[in-house]
């Protein structure tokens, strides 16, 4: 059994590492936090991360697909139903798509999404007793994947895309840095974000509206991290900006408000024109200062020259002269 105590976020990635590093790794991390009194396990096979849980979300695999309305409440008891009855059917996302209401697509992706919200919360954690223990994660009782390499074809290929241990370590070190950061602020995720104006800013991103709709004063930090279609360090990384902008307000949350309508490049953009504008200004002062002074002389000599040109040449210069003593006097 590979243990570490008194870990923070980089240590799991260090054990993840460790763990993969043995091409035929199977068994489950057990995390604990005794601060948070919460504990999470991440199933491995094969050195691939297929499953996760955690006692801190309830949310079973059937509620994640009727939160997300990729099922109905009908259609999961129907398939419940039929779990229960029959013995040899006990994996429920089989049995949904065998009623035709979801695609097996469907399954690979919500697996993704599951868990990389228990890694990711495992990482924030700022203490957490890690370890590592070779098991049959199938015959484990926390073990309740819905789908098995011997019940269907291509799932379980189509998880380990998504969690391919090798990119997958480089991701969640790229990451680590800002989602901890992002978690010292965002530590609840039963906190309910609010909305400080209806309106959406004008130059919010395509994905901040996703965010934004799913802030309706009702859904937590986890249901909108649920209901996005984005990742877990997206979403929180969205949410934060918001927060952090002041479009939206979170319980017990503080932080120095930033214009949300300037961002750097506009408020460079600004600063250069106004830059400018103040240089054109100080520019038509001048020119306009020394026309003055010359106007009296345009008026009595230069008239009495003018008339004296042919007559096209004369139009000609009669509007230049106008038009710079005109302008002499805006």
């Amino acid at each position: 059994m590979l243990s570490m105590k008194q870990n923070k976020g980089s240590d799991l990635i260090e054990l993840l590492t460790k763990i993969f590093s043995n091409n035929d790794s199977t068994g489950f991390i057990n995390c604990e936090n005794p601060d948070l009194n919460v504990t999470s396990k991440i199933f491995i096979e094969n050195c691939q991360i297929v499953y996760a849980t955690s006692t801190m979300y309830h949310a079973r695999f059937g509620d994640l697909m009727i939160k997300k309305g990729i099922i109905t409440p009908k259609e999961l008891n129907t398939a419940l139903k039929i779990q229960k009855e029959d013995l040899d059917k006990p994996l429920i996302g089989i049995i949904l798509v065998e009623m035709g209401v979801i695609s097996e697509r469907v399954i690979p992706n919500l697996l993704y999404h599951q868990i990389e919200v228990v890694i990711y919360e495992v990482l924030s954690w700022k203490i957490s007793n890690l370890s590592f223990e070779v098991f049959d994660i199938k015959e484990h009782p926390e073990y309740k994947s819905p789908v098995s390499k011997n019940d269907t074809k291509g799932l379980y290929s189509d998880l380990n895309k998504l969690v391919d241990s090798e990119s997958y370590i480089k991701y969640l070190l790229t990451n680590l840095s800002e989602i901890v950061k992002i978690r010292q602020y965002l530590i609840n995720p039963d906190n309910i974000p609010v909305r400080v104006n209806k309106e959406y800013p004008s130059q919010l991103s395509f994905d901040q509206r996703k965010i934004l709709r799913a802030v309706d004063g009702t859904n937590s930090l986890n249901d909108i991290i649920i209901l996005s279609d984005l990742d877990y360090f997206r979403t929180y990384q969205i949410i934060y900006n918001l927060a952090k902008s002041g479009v939206i307000e979170i319980t017990g949350v503080k932080f120095e408000i930033e214009n949300p309508q300037i961002n750097n490049t506009e408020k460079n953009m600004s600063n250069n024109l106004l830059s400018e504008n103040t240089r054109l200004i100080k520019e038509n002062r001048i020119l306009r200062d020394s026309i003055k002074s010359y106007e009296s002389i345009l008026n009595k000599n230069l008239f009495d020259k003018i008339s004296q040109l042919d007559e096209n040449k004369k139009i000609s210069l009669l509007k230049v002269v106008e038009d710079i003593i005109d302008l002499s006097k805006t």
